[in-house]
């Protein structure tokens, strides 16, 4: 049995037929009616995959312009799975967390090469931002600039699932309520360790640069989770 043939038997026959269509013919998919025709299936049985694929966020499906495939997305795909994981035990998020600080250590070196003098700048400057919003009475904790700078560090990578975990992962990390979760010594103590990488990878020091990302990465150990960790509203 070939690749191709394992990978086809893996998938439902809609999900098979979905990733098959491209281009013009992607953006509307037929009517159940229609479907059931093509591909011998029930309509009972095409409303359960439908579904399947909808959850997994492969197409969406409007009144006046029924059903069309959308753009693959791993971070949508897998935020689904992480979010029934967090409800199920928020105590899951430790080892989300895990998973993600051992993805960016993988990738660090290779993506923080890749960084232009307009990307270091523009790392610059989100700092800048948050520091201003830290220094503020009373003081803004800095989400969007936190979830911005990591996810910036990791821009030029070409692997779309590395980028789709890793923006899976802040999402979890809203999930949990570490956005709204005010420590301004913790968070203080983030951006200067933000300041030292930038200045670093700003200077070629990767190994320094390094040291001083993974150093920062350790300390969300030391969080207390936030109370709306356990309940999802």
């Amino acid at each position: 049995m070939t690749k191709r043939a394992n990978h086809t038997q893996a998938l439902s026959d809609f999900l098979h037929y979905l990733s098959q269509r491209t281009g013009a013919e992607s953006d509307r998919i037929p009517s159940l009616i229609e479907l059931s025709q093509q591909l011998g299936l029930s309509v009972a049985t095409l409303r359960e995959q439908l579904e399947v694929a909808r959850t997994l966020g492969l197409l969406q499906i409007k009144p006046r312009t029924g059903i069309q495939k959308i753009p693959y997305s791993f971070t949508r795909t897998l935020a689904t799975s992480i979010n029934y994981a967090l409800a199920e035990n928020p105590a899951n998020f430790s080892q989300i967390a895990d998973l993600r600080r051992h993805l960016e250590s993988a990738y660090w070196m290779e993506a923080a090469s890749k960084l232009t003098h307009d990307d270091i700048d523009n790392l610059y400057a989100i700092i800048d931002t948050a520091n201003r919003k830290l220094k503020l009475r009373p003081p803004q904790i800095p989400h969007p600039e936190h979830k911005r700078y990591h996810l910036m560090m990791y821009q030029k990578l070409a692997n779309p699932f590395v980028l789709g975990m890793l923006e899976a992962y802040w999402q979890a990390y809203e999930t949990m309520g570490y956005d709204v979760y005010a420590d301004m010594a913790y968070l203080e103590k983030v951006w200067s360790y933000h300041q030292r990488t930038v200045d670093q990878i700003a200077k070629g020091e990767l190994d320094a640069g390094y040291k001083s990302f993974f150093s920062h990465l350790e300390m969300i150990n030391n969080r207390v989770t936030p109370s709306r960790g356990s309940n999802f509203e």
